[in-house]
């Protein structure tokens, strides 16, 4: 059996602290790093990738270019009825 009072045994609300509760702990500063990163400047170009690309984007065309003449040529040869 339970029995219900109004005490709660916090004690007197003045006696309490009004500091505010603890929050989280504060962080470390992060200390500063001395390593160097080398990344190429904004104007140099890897020539090499370039000759890639362009050399793909040729082949591709030149395919395109064959699959084009292919069909306007079928279509020229067969007569229509």
């Amino acid at each position: 059996m339970f029995v219900l009072t109004s005490d709660l045994g916090l004690g007197d609300a003045s006696a309490q602290s009004a500091a505010p509760p603890p929050g989280p702990p504060i962080p470390e500063p992060i200390a500063a790093s001395d390593a160097v990163v080398n990344t190429p400047s904004a104007s140099s170009l890897d020539w090499g990738a370039a000759g890639i690309g362009v050399g793909a984007g040729l082949g591709a065309f030149a395919i395109v270019l064959a699959l084009a003449g292919e069909l306007h040529r079928r279509r020229i040869a067969r007569p229509h009825l």
